[in-house]
């Protein structure tokens, strides 16, 4: 059983398309390592697991995510490490 501290919400689902034109290489590491990098450099403000994982494709141009689940705040992480507003969208009922 997962415990959970602060807000959490849970919408049926959410996804996300980020330009990847306007990130550098790292930033595209970190965003497919969301989970690993989050636990490792904000683990006081990112409680997750592998179950919180987004599903993450790369493109040739975009970054596109998606979850059933959207435990883990990918709009909060993508703002910690960079990412231009600009460079993305979000779609689902909390974005």
């Amino acid at each position: 059983m997962k415990t959970r501290q602060g807000f959490v919400s849970n919408s049926s689902s959410s996804s996300f398309v980020i330009q990847k034109k306007l990130l550098t290489d790292y930033q595209i590491d970190l965003i497919k390592r969301h989970i690993e990098i989050a636990n490792r450099d904000f683990p006081s403000d990112f409680f997750c697991d592998s179950g919180d994982a987004w599903d993450i494709v790369e493109k040739e141009d975009t970054l596109e995510g998606d979850t059933f689940m959207d435990n883990f705040d990918m709009l909060e992480f993508v703002h910690r490490i960079g990412v231009p507003e600009q460079a993305f969208s979000f779609n689902g009922e909390n974005y």
